[in-house]
């Protein structure tokens, strides 16, 4: 079981989705059944267009009660993005999020520690919540990630790292979304060689239609 967790929910009537990354502390069974409590409150919540916090601090409540009656130390970092109309809404702690635009050979950084607090600590996290709204247009590519593939290690000891990541998405940008996302894993994998992930690896790569 893994205990990173990446999800996309489509409304292709409405054209918009949400989406969410998160990484539970630790390995093995525990945390996978953490990110199994993230993943089913995550499906079933009302997801309200202007309560991205309220569902945040609701699959906090979820997760909290239940490692306190399981008896099982996790938390997790986790972000949830609503994309509609050129918009992205933000909010969650996790790692940065990534963004390319179309025009640029810079990729900007989006630092989310201020936009939330890790995940199962305290039963209510609301007044830790901020939400952002970052705009996009056709042709941007957003990349989420975990820090399985920033920190995965070659044969020599040295981390993929976030430079690396960022360079891999230029190099792939005139690809489509899953085309880049591939191409990152096989790199990934060309960089790693003989060793072996001691993490879960999960990516997320989108391209603004």
């Amino acid at each position: 079981m893994t205990g990173d967790y990446g999800a996309i929910i489509p409304n292709f009537k409405n054209n918009d989705c949400f989406i969410a990354i998160g990484d539970v502390t630790g390995h093995g069974i525990s945390a996978g059944l953490i990110m199994l409590m993230v993943q089913s409150s995550f499906l079933t919540l009302d997801k309200k267009i202007n309560s991205l916090k309220e569902i945040m601090n609701k699959i906090n409540r979820v997760v909290y009660l239940n490692t306190i009656k399981m008896k099982i130390p996790r938390d997790l970092s986790l972000s949830i993005l609503y994309y509609n109309n050129d918009k992205i809404k933000l909010t969650g702690e996790h790692e940065t999020v990534l963004i390319l635009r179309k025009n640029s050979h810079e990729i900007e950084e989006i630092n989310t520690s201020n936009f939330g607090v890790r995940i199962g600590l305290v039963e209510d996290i609301a007044e830790h919540l901020q939400e952002i709204e970052i705009q996009v247009s056709q042709g941007d590519i957003i990349c989420l990630y975990t820090d399985g593939i920033t920190e995965a290690e070659n044969d020599s000891g040295n981390l993929f790292s976030i430079d690396l990541l960022k360079k891999t998405i230029i190099k792939h940008r005139d690809k489509d979304s899953l085309e880049i996302n591939d191409s990152i894993i096989r790199e990934l994998e060309q960089f790693m060689g003989n060793t072996k992930p001691y993490d879960d690896i999960t990516l997320l790569t989108f391209k603004i239609k």
